[in-house]
């Protein structure tokens, strides 16, 4: 009779490594505001759609707890709606996340969006939320055990409590940043014989506990596996931002609107006419900085969050010229997209940047 050999634990976790190699790739460019009092409806889009087999939007107020809603699919994008942020409220972080059928798992970076009376106020109108056409009969969120059904700072307008079996999965990864947890149970058959499989997961945290039986069978006889697993945080290969948007970026620098009487040297026939910028860096500690033959100490900062900001130097005193400094505001969507407008001595401007190398 021959035998069988049984695998140590680390062969298996080895075999095991490649399921777990790439999580979804997700698509969605962040926003900047929402609207007081209306329901946010946010988007994604998945590299491969079909194979998503939950993705959900994280969020919670300036205080409390992580709660998530369920996105939905519509063609080929996902949908989340969010309770309607009340007017006290003054900013929401957010971030995506999804796990495919494979149970490997990917999240967004975590995003922060401003409350807006109107969406006018917003600084930018293209990174707006968009708002639910209609309010939903019934707006499911999950929330760790023991939280309130209702967000801090959100309406209860429309707000269902989730099973308890189903916000259970967002309590396990909340202590950083919220999060899923996820087992893989491996098994080796040959020859007849069934080595079991050992519970493989997506992310590490202190208090995960996993229980794993390797056993081995010989001839006809069958193999029990009993795996457990503790949730845990969601597996990300993200650079930490803002070190995440260091390379070299171009920029484009448009001109909204001229001051009357103008102040800075522009002329109205320069309104809409796009000026390129080369040459910006975004180095790894957030500093943005433009080409003194552009902008003479117009250094800037991005934050962890996105939002960057870029001072406008004006005329040195003592010259007798005339224009004062000013000031650029904007968000990075992504790692390679950034736009912003700001203004100096009454001229409107728009910046947009996109990176080219890292």
């Amino acid at each position: 009779m021959r035998g069988v050999r049984v695998l140590p634990v680390a062969c298996l976790l080895a075999l095991a490594t490649p399921l777990w190699a790439e999580g979804p790739v997700i698509d969605h460019s962040a926003v900047a505001c929402m609207v007081a009092d209306h329901f946010p409806k946010l988007e994604a889009r998945f590299g491969d759609p079909d194979a998503i087999g939950r993705a959900r939007v994280q969020f919670r107020g300036e205080a409390g707890p992580w709660y998530f809603v369920a996105m939905k699919r519509e063609g080929a994008v996902f949908t989340g709606t969010l309770p309607k942020p009340k007017s006290s409220l003054k900013k929401i972080s957010y971030y995506i996340e999804a796990t495919d059928r494979q149970f490997r798992e990917n999240r967004t970076q975590e995003f922060a969006a401003d409350v807006v009376p109107q969406a006018a106020l917003c600084v930018d109108k293209k990174m707006m939320a968009g708002v639910a056409s209609a309010a939903p009969a019934s707006l499911v969120v999950g929330g760790p055990s023991g939280a309130a059904v209702v967000p801090a700072g959100f309406s209860s307008s429309g707000v269902v409590a989730a099973p308890a079996a189903t916000a259970a999965g967002a309590a396990g990864g909340a202590g950083g940043g919220g999060g899923i947890g996820t087992a893989a149970v491996v098994g080796i058959v040959a020859g007849g014989a069934a080595i079991a499989g050992v519970a493989v997961a997506a992310g590490g945290g202190d208090d995960a506990t996993t229980t794993t039986t390797v056993a081995a069978a010989i001839g006809p006889s069958t193999t029990t596996t009993s795996t457990t697993l503790a949730p845990t945080s969601p597996a990300t290969t993200l650079v930490a931002c803002p070190a995440c948007y260091a390379g070299t970026w171009q920029g484009v620098y448009t001109l909204l609107s001229v001051a009357n009487p103008p102040l800075c040297g522009q002329k109205p026939a320069d309104v809409g006419q796009p000026r390129p910028l080369a040459g910006i860096l975004f180095l790894p500690d957030g500093t943005i900085h433009l080409p003194s033959a552009e902008c003479q100490g117009c250094d800037g900062r991005v934050d962890a969050s996105g939002a960057f900001t870029i001072p406008l130097t004006g005329d040195p005193p003592g010259s007798g010229l005339t224009c004062p400094s000013g000031q650029i505001n904007g968000r990075c969507t992504s790692t390679s997209s950034c736009a912003g407008a700001g203004s100096q001595g009454g001229d409107q401007i728009s910046l947009t940047m996109t990176r080219v190398s890292p």
